[in-house]
């Protein structure tokens, strides 16, 4: 796991000419590389929080367009009105994420994942076979190659808030199980 503190922060915003300004800790890092910000500009995919919807972003979007970042903000189906469906599920938001990734993964982009709050769970969850050390096994190019939770939920991958918190709930929730 790469940490980064405030002062190598503003560094790195130096020598990559105003990189992204939401960089937070603690960032996972699934290509395996110590400094992943030597190689080109990442296609960013941003993953709101619960009940954030994607347009909810739209000016952060726009400040980012003239750095030259290649940006997405996924629209997580759990922030839907489904009905008469049933409500989205934590797969269904993983799916989504995803789907937006694999378009520029496809492409043989390297990407970043950058969750906030509940977008940490799905957003790990998404990263299943398309990590670019996953793709690179397959004799593929891009893929994920950092994950990035800010004030998010980090969890490993198949486990979900409960499993990750055991029996350490806090007083004020009540778990039942039906």
């Amino acid at each position: 796991m790469d940490v980064f503190n405030f002062q190598s922060l503003s560094s790195i915003h130096e020598r990559r000419h105003r990189l992204y300004p939401f960089f937070c800790l603690p960032q996972i890092n699934p290509c395996g590389v110590s400094d992943a910000y030597t190689m080109p500009n990442p296609t960013l995919i941003l993953v709101p929080g619960s009940f954030a919807r994607a347009d909810l972003y739209d000016t952060f979007v726009e400040k980012m367009k003239p750095n030259g970042l290649e940006f997405e903000v996924v629209d997580l189906p759990s922030t839907m009105n489904r009905s008469p469906e049933a409500p989205a599920t934590v797969a269904d938001d993983a799916a989504a994420i995803q789907a937006v990734a694999s378009k520029y993964i496809e492409q043989g982009k390297e990407v970043h994942i950058h969750t906030h709050s509940y977008g940490g769970i799905p957003g790990t969850e998404s990263i299943k076979g398309i990590s670019k050390s996953a793709r690179e096994a397959r004799g593929l190019k891009g893929g994920v190659c950092r994950i990035v939770y800010t004030t998010a939920l980090a969890v490993p991958v198949g486990v979900g808030l409960k499993d990750g918190m055991g029996d350490h709930f806090p007083d004020f929730i009540t778990v039942q199980v039906r």
